[in-house]
């Protein structure tokens, strides 16, 4: 796609790559809105996992630091790539969504008439989610159900979440601070993209993949992005000065320079809540994970994804918590045996992640 001259890696030499560019070796990141525009957006249908996902790259932050970007309005979560709730800087979700959502719109049309939703249904939704949720408001999904009902909008068999998550899509609705264990909705507020072309949008979509992800292939990209490799490919077009072509184990591979290093020095091994963008932002993580162990991590009947344990950029194990009275839980399942310093640095990850937690460790 570049030139002939094409540097190489072996998979094993993509993992530790991958740790760089996802800043799980040190970086210079001090918030949690730059680690997430770093990333672009993190996959966030778990809503606590994604606390974590941002937690697990930036040292000495706790959830409160986290919650508190959501709450300043820097980040938002919201319906995004491939109609899946992501976690994304205010300041991106516009323009992600102008790029992304039209081709997501058009395949949700044959969902949208099995449900009996019309185009004057979505604005009359549109209408009713505005009032009900002016000022700030937020409200729960029952809530937010009840307000449709009202209104005159059946929210009846899987009716009323196709309406909201449309919504959602169409920059109207993101969640809002959760009501104890239970979501919210509000009123999305971010900055419109202001002047907008497809090219530049492409670029700086493929940009913030690969210098946050590489190295990747264009059919990684297209996965994760939700576009057509059509898309994809002139979106690496477009960045060939930045973006360089590796060849890993003689599959084509790109990536963007890593980012700059701190000084705080990384764990070898690392807590991965489930559906990171570890795991999650590749279409083949046979890189990362022994194709044996998907059945251990991933529950294929629910969609679920295990927490995991990383090892030198290898998946090694899953974790679980537990909360209680007196702190936190944890306990790893390990696949094979681990070496001594292996289960020492899990306990002083686990310890990292009970402090981020603001709790001590059970």
């Amino acid at each position: 796609m570049f030139n002939a001259r094409m540097s190489s890696m072996r998979s094993s030499e993509a993992a530790q790559s991958r740790l760089s560019h996802q800043l799980f070796r040190g970086h210079h990141f001090t918030t949690p809105e730059s680690v997430v525009k770093h990333l672009a957006v993190l996959q966030a249908q778990d809503a606590t996992a994604v606390m974590w996902s941002i937690g697990a790259r930036l040292p000495g932050s706790t959830l409160q630091t986290v919650e508190r970007a959501f709450s300043e309005g820097k980040l938002v979560r919201t319906w995004l790539m491939r109609g899946t709730l992501h976690v994304v800087a205010a300041s991106d979700v516009r323009w992600m969504q102008k790029l992304t959502v039209p081709r997501l719109m058009k395949g949700s049309e044959r969902r949208s008439r099995e449900l009996n939703v019309t185009a004057s249904d979505f604005e009359a939704a549109e209408k009713i989610c505005a009032q009900a949720l002016a000022r700030g408001k937020q409200l729960s999904r029952p809530a937010l159900y009840d307000a449709l009902e009202q209104g005159g909008q059946s929210t009846q068999k899987d009716r009323g979440y196709h309406l909201i998550s449309q919504l959602g899509l169409r920059g109207v609705l993101c969640s809002g601070a959760r009501d104890g264990t239970s979501p919210t909705f509000a009123l999305l507020e971010a900055p419109s993209p202001g002047k907008w072309n497809e090219e530049t949008a492409l670029a700086n979509l493929a940009r913030r993949y690969f210098t946050s992800h590489g190295p990747a292939t264009v059919h990684d990209f297209a996965g994760w992005a939700g576009l057509t490799l059509t898309q994809c490919r002139t979106a690496i077009a477009l960045c060939s000065e930045i973006i360089e072509e590796i060849d890993v184990d003689g599959i084509a591979h790109f990536q963007g320079p890593a980012s700059p290093r701190s000084d705080w020095k990384a764990n070898d091994l690392v807590l991965l809540p489930p559906f990171d963008e570890y795991l999650l932002g590749y279409k083949n993580r046979d890189a990362v994970l022994n194709p044996d162990h998907m059945p251990l991590i991933a529950n294929t009947k629910n969609g679920q994804f295990y927490p995991t344990v990383l090892s030198e950029g290898r998946v090694i194990g899953t974790w679980s918590r537990e909360l209680t009275a007196q702190g936190v839980h944890v306990t790893a399942k390990q696949f094979g045996k681990w070496t001594k310093a292996q289960a020492i640095e899990f306990e002083r990850e686990a310890d990292r992640y009970a402090a981020f937690l603001g709790r001590e460790r059970a």
